[in-house]
């Protein structure tokens, strides 16, 4: 199980100093301020500000200084779907989706309750991304699904090699300028285009030039200059630089002092934020 057990980021890049770590202000939220469960999965902040944290045993939203919690109740339709929430993402209309492991819903500001989607409810929810279309992705236990206006889920049909291919676990969903989406799975690095059903795959290739560090990909993320950052397991590289382009990856190693214990180098999830740097929990 892949726990995040402490809401911090640990900034992997533009950061070598102590004085430059202070200059960020921490602050941590654990069961004792009021959080539903220690175990934190996913994490979003939404249009008006409220924190939206997810956990193994509910949802939590954050003011700034109280927690509101969320759970499943039982013969509820308009509860979370399960207490488990895998995934958190707010789109580009400003609409909460909240990824569980027996579904997916939508948060309802108005009436603070939850709109179910029913049609999803044999599927964890990984991840969640809009694109430019108003196309709502899941990345899922068992591939990839697109959630329909109407509130059904569908996978990609057209190509049946390809519909296979996109069958595995998907942990995470990028949507790029162009349209193409980017996944991150067990199974290496996965780049579909919903439109044409192009297809391409970056995988583990000992010995060729553009090879990533291991089939099992945890994360993925697009930086400012367009370059891939995939964050890999059981490998000893554990975050590879890809760029597209030229077909080279370049392998980082460690992203800290040795002698500082409070990273132990295992990245899970990646982030660019507002200023372009990169980030990792």
């Amino acid at each position: 199980m892949r726990k995040v057990s402490a809401i911090f980021f640990l900034l992997i890049a533009h950061l070598s100093s102590h004085e430059q770590l202070s200059s960020y202000n921490f602050r941590s939220l654990t069961t004792s301020d009021g959080l539903s469960d220690g175990i934190v999965r996913a994490i979003s902040q939404d249009k008006y500000g409220f924190v939206w944290i997810g956990t193994s045993y509910g949802l939590n939203r954050f003011d700034g200084l109280s927690i509101k919690k969320f759970f499943f109740r039982n013969g509820d339709t308009t509860s979370l779907p399960d207490n488990y929430v895998q995934s958190l993402r707010q789109d580009r209309k400003g609409n909460l989706w909240v990824g569980t492991r027996k579904g997916l819903c939508r948060y309802d500001y108005i009436h603070d309750c939850f709109i179910n989607y029913s049609s999803t409810n044999s599927l964890t929810i990984n991840d969640i991304r809009d694109d430019r279309k108003g196309n709502i992705w899941l990345g899922t236990s068992s591939g990839l699904w697109m959630l329909e206006k109407k509130g059904t889920v569908q996978r990609l049909t057209g190509r049946d090699s390809v519909e296979k291919k996109l069958r595995c676990s998907i942990t995470r969903i990028i949507v790029a300028e162009s349209g193409n989406l980017y996944l991150a799975t067990p199974c290496g690095i996965k780049i579909i285009n919903p439109e044409t059903l192009e297809y391409e795959e970056i995988i583990y290739d000992p010995g060729a030039k553009f090879s990533i560090s291991s089939n099992d990909v945890y994360s993925v993320v697009i930086d400012t200059s367009g370059y891939l950052w995939a964050a890999c397991a059981h490998a000893k590289s554990l975050l590879d630089k890809i760029d597209l382009k030229n077909r080279t990856v370049k392998h980082y190693e460690r992203f800290t002092d040795p002698e500082k214990k409070w990273s132990n180098n295992t990245v899970l999830s990646l982030l660019i934020d507002t200023k372009g740097r990169l980030w990792g929990t």
